[in-house]
């Protein structure tokens, strides 16, 4: 069986520091036989464009998933299981 983690990370970011340390990360999991999948919030940081991403983002299916960046509020639209 395998397990996924999602990844859910800013995409316009001018400090992608803690973008880069999950790149790190993922490059352990899937040593170690985890699928990961990256996905990168299609819209900005300012306040129109949370919405805009509030609006359309819809995640890749996965197990886990883990937001990371200050793109935190994205969760409201996440699967609540998991």
């Amino acid at each position: 069986m395998s397990f996924t983690v999602n990844l859910i990370e800013r995409g316009h970011s001018d400090t992608p520091s803690i973008e880069r340390v999950f790149h790190e990360v993922t490059k352990g999991l899937v040593a170690r036989g985890i699928n990961v999948i990256t996905e990168k919030l299609p819209y900005g940081n300012g306040f129109v464009s949370i919405l805009r991403n509030l609006v359309s983002f819809r995640p890749a299916s996965a197990d886990v998933f883990h937001v990371t960046g200050h793109a935190h509020y994205i969760t409201l639209v996440m699967p609540v299981d998991k």
